[in-house]
């Protein structure tokens, strides 16, 4: 079986920027984790007390 699947990824420069400086990490760059084939995405339960 093969899904092909294209999104198309677009950012405000700004909001790009501050990110970048906040986190360290550039949207560019982010957008390998979501098209990683080899990804695992886990479902985590959040408990609040």
């Amino acid at each position: 079986m093969y899904i092909y699947s294209s999104m198309d990824y677009q950012w405000v420069p700004k909001k790009a920027d501050l990110n970048n400086k906040k986190h360290g990490i550039d949207f560019a760059d982010a957008v390998g984790v979501f098209e990683d084939e080899w990804a695992l995405t886990i479902k985590q339960e959040i408990v609040r007390t």
